[in-house]
């Protein structure tokens, strides 16, 4: 999200955009996103300061970390920045501050679900969808 810094009225700016994954760059090993996020954003300059409060929104695509499932997660969060304007700088590339927002709450270990109960590890079957055939992960019965 680029922003022209000579035009910013003084009751500020509103942007709202799509930015694509590919202009982000925001994937992981175990995370990707499904489609673009949007943006939506106040903006005020303030002398050499772009005051910014902006919400962003997007579908995460992760990938469980006990069964490796692929599963997607709604991402939404509001948070707020100040970008100073360089000397005879005309344009600000927001685009690196909502990457790292973004990326701040990527979850640490991917679930598909609390009670995921991963893969066997005897086998490699997926033990929430039955049982593994190979009995190396049998289940306690009280």
């Amino acid at each position: 999200m680029k922003i022209d810094v000579r035009n910013i009225p003084p009751e500020g700016l509103f942007r709202e955009e799509n930015i694509s994954p590919e202009e982000l760059d925001p994937e992981t090993e175990m995370v990707s996103l499904s489609g673009p996020v949007v943006v939506k954003a106040r903006i005020f300059r303030i002398g050499d300061i772009l005051d910014i409060n902006a919400a962003v929104s997007a579908v995460l695509k992760l990938s469980c970390s006990r069964c490796l499932c692929d599963y997607s997660l709604p991402l939404a969060k509001a948070f707020r920045c100040d970008y100073r304007i360089e000397s005879g700088e005309e344009e600000a590339d927001l685009t690196p501050y909502i990457r790292d927002e973004l990326m701040i709450d990527y979850p640490v270990k991917p679930l598909c679900h609390d009670n995921c109960k991963g893969l066997c590890r005897g086998c490699g079957a997926d033990l929430n969808k039955g049982g593994c055939s190979c009995g190396a992960t049998k289940e306690k019965t009280l």
